[in-house]
């Protein structure tokens, strides 16, 4: 067991790493772009958007957890997961440009059906992911959680307890401590791992689109 030190090196070692992932996808939208001779896609577009909101979406978690606002950093990991299911359902359909056209048009995509005719609805997404990336359905359904008021925020008004045999504190503002060092180093762990899937999954189009040339 780790001690408090440690895990406050092991909280700032992580998002030290995150703040690095802008820089990987910057080059990797440069790399997208280039391959094929710089041919374009609609594959391109989506990507660079993803790869875009990607960062913006790091650099706030990182804002967030270092002025130790972890209620509104946690649902960044769930957007940051959104950006893996979407780019990924791309990889399911029939027809990679009708399905741009419907979701370019603000239509939205749990509406469209995949190649085996199920709809794109989140679920299944994560559902399917999960067989390819153990862990996706896991995180959609803990993360899904704080987006729509749910217990999660009814429990993070708790303040920390060091002694159990104390009655219970409620705390409202921002500064109340609510979490755990070790669930801290969890959110920071999980915004590193579904960041990197993001990557992974934005590189395999960088490697199909490789192939064209």
């Amino acid at each position: 067991m780790m001690e408090m030190d440690e895990m406050t090196l092991k909280l700032d070692s992580l998002i030290e790493e995150l703040a690095t992932y802008e820089g990987k996808y910057v080059n990797l939208s440069a790399e997208i772009i280039s391959a094929d001779n710089q041919n374009m896609y609609t594959m391109d577009l989506l990507s660079t958007a993803i790869a875009n909101r990607a960062i913006q979406l790091v650099n706030g978690f990182c804002l967030l957890v270092r002025d130790d606002n972890y209620l509104c950093a946690i649902p960044l990991i769930r957007l940051q997961l959104d950006n893996a299911l979407r780019f990924y359902a791309f990889f399911l359909v029939k027809s990679r440009d009708n399905l741009f056209s419907h979701f370019s048009d603000g239509k939205p995509i749990n509406k469209y059906r995949d190649s085996k005719n199920n709809f794109l609805t989140d679920n299944y997404l994560a559902t399917n992911l999960d067989k390819l990336f153990k862990g996706v359905l896991d995180t959609y359904k803990n993360t899904s959680s704080h987006i729509h008021l749910s217990d999660q925020h009814l429990l993070a008004t708790r303040l920390l307890r060091t002694d159990k045999s104390k009655p219970m504190r409620i705390g409202v503002g921002p500064k109340i401590d609510a979490f755990s060092v070790e669930l801290k180093i969890n959110f920071a762990s999980t915004m590193n791992e579904v960041s990197r899937l993001v990557l992974i999954i934005l590189n395999q189009w960088k490697l199909e689109k490789e192939g064209k040339s």
